[in-house]
């Protein structure tokens, strides 16, 4: 009896093992979702759904944007990294959340989460900050902000949408000698409506959200912080060109799965990943929106996350010597 209820069982596990790869080549059945860890309206967000409008068709399936911000960025990207490893989840990842889960180390708490939890499928973009005012400032150049805020130190206000998209301000400031209070928001849609506003003098948002506020005099940008200038943009100098040196920030915008998820659900996410990334509906998107596509594969962003943490943990170390920051 024990002999046959063995065998039983084995034919049932084989079974099932033997549908796994059919499951894995009808991938997917069903709507995907991906959680983006921040607030709608901001780079993340804009990417997301740039990817969403192409990938669908490629998939067979819809895809359902769901923005959970909130610690940074952690709480959407716990859930993703601890749903089903199935690729019904995909969770958008950005630099920005690694400076989250360095400052997290930093106030000496457990991080809820490793990057080597998720799977990388890929990056799209690869831009710098843009050093953006209001329409209204009276700023039009980098040395009319450079004169104003070295007259008036700590007074005017710089604004940021997460930890992660503060760190280029204070590092842009360091380079400059100068010192402005800093204004936390919850995600880049509001911090872009508290610059359009005026409530604040200056922030570093991603081109996608900065560009098509400044064509509709929303904005200006006064600088780009990075080392190339953009197309879209061809006449606004980089902070290099300026001779600020060592101001240089760019973020990639990408996607990642648990990392349990089958590998042969994997292998085809990262195939119509690559496949968005050459297509000219999202490259239209993404141009139009002022942005530019630069893809870099899941192995190639794995390799380039703990190079940019070890950066990231070093200005924040730094940022704490000096007092700009306080552990929390």
């Amino acid at each position: 009896m024990k002999s046959i209820f063995t065998l039983a069982a084995l034919a049932v596990i084989l079974s099932l093992g033997a549908n796994f790869p059919t499951a894995a080549a009808d991938y997917p059945t069903k709507p995907i979702r991906i959680i983006v860890p921040y607030s709608a309206g901001g780079s993340l967000d804009q990417i997301s759904r740039a990817f969403a409008s192409v990938a669908d068709k490629q998939l067979g399936q819809s895809i359902v944007i769901v923005n959970k911000p909130g610690a940074q960025g952690m709480i959407g990207e716990h859930d993703g990294v601890t749903a089903t490893p199935d690729g019904y989840t995909l969770t958008t990842r950005s630099t920005s959340i690694i400076t989250a889960l360095e400052w997290e180390k930093l106030n000496g708490r457990k991080a809820p989460y490793a990057h080597e939890d998720f799977i990388h499928l890929g990056a799209f973009t690869l831009d710098p900050v843009t050093v953006a005012v209001p329409y209204s400032s009276p700023w039009n150049t980098m040395d009319d902000m450079v004169k104003a805020a070295k007259t008036k130190p700590n007074t005017y206000r710089f604004g940021s949408g997460s930890m992660g998209t503060s760190l280029p301000g204070f590092v842009l400031m360091k380079e400059l000698g100068i010192k402005m209070r800093h204004v936390p928001y919850s995600g880049g849609g509001p911090l872009l409506a508290a610059l359009a506003g005026g409530h604040v003098d200056l922030a570093g948002p991603w081109p996608s959200t900065s560009i098509p506020l400044a064509q509709g005099k929303k904005l200006k940008i006064l600088a780009v912080q990075g080392g190339n200038r953009l197309k879209a943009i061809p006449d606004i100098p980089t902070t290099a060109q300026l001779g600020i040196k060592d101001s240089e920030w760019e973020q990639w915008i990408g996607f990642a799965v648990p990392k349990k998820t089958p590998q042969a659900v994997v292998d085809k996410l990262k195939a119509v990943a690559e496949k968005v990334a050459k297509d000219s509906a999202f490259i239209k998107i993404i141009e139009t929106a002022g942005g530019e596509v630069v893809f870099m594969d899941g192995p190639a962003l794995t390799k380039r996350i703990p190079q940019e943490a070890a950066r990231i943990s070093k200005i924040l170390k730094e940022l704490l010597e000096t007092g700009e920051i306080k552990k929390d």
